[in-house]
């Protein structure tokens, strides 16, 4: 039986359109911006290889983000969930699996739930991805919380793993210094993590 793994990426969400805009005039283009990006992302199921299935939708206006959006397209995934599940969240996406399951239930176990860089509900401009919902019940929908950040990140300040740790005692926290938003090729410590579970 092979293990399936929810993976939601990250995004930028804006308050308003006219942000978002506002964003694009303004921002900053580097050449690294450019290339393909090559992380750990898009190679995590060739590493685990065959006892895992890696479930990595696409999710809409991933520039220019919408809660609404998400959970619409989210949800289209229900129909091919296995009756057990790992869900890996990075960035904006181990925001918006919190926000989720605060309010909706999953038709199947989940044996972890994996929050990379998760902004929490003090990190600002998270437009309709802030947390409001209480999320202290979640602990009791999954098997496993673990939460990974790195001390460095130049994206989510630190402090918001200690705000999720506040809410989920439990919690396994996974700390590091120098790996910044964990947009790295490789990400040994994750792979092991999920063949252990």
């Amino acid at each position: 039986m092979t293990q399936q793994i929810i993976l939601i990426h990250g995004g930028d969400p804006f308050n308003e359109d006219r942000d978002y805009l506002e964003h694009l005039r303004q921002a900053e283009v580097k050449l690294e911006y450019l290339l393909p990006k090559h992380d750990w992302k898009m190679t995590i199921d060739q590493i685990l290889g065959g006892g895992y299935q890696v479930l990595a939708p696409r999710m809409p206006g991933k520039d220019n983000a919408r809660y609404e959006h998400w959970c619409i397209w989210f949800e289209k995934l229900i129909p091919f969930l296995d009756s057990d599940i790992i869900l890996v969240g990075h960035s904006l996406g181990a925001v918006f699996l919190p926000k989720y399951l605060a309010t909706h239930t999953l038709p199947s176990r989940i044996t972890a739930l994996i929050l990379i860089s998760a902004p929490s509900a003090q990190t600002p401009d998270l437009g309709d991805f802030a947390l409001v919902e209480e999320i202290r019940p979640i602990a009791d929908k999954v098997g496993q919380i673990h939460l990974f950040h790195s001390q460095d990140d130049p994206v989510v300040p630190y402090s918001a793993v200690l705000d999720f740790a506040s809410a989920w005692p439990s919690a396994h926290i996974h700390s590091f210094k120098d790996r910044g938003h964990f947009n790295q090729i490789e990400f040994p410590e994750l792979l092991d993590l999920i063949t252990s579970l």
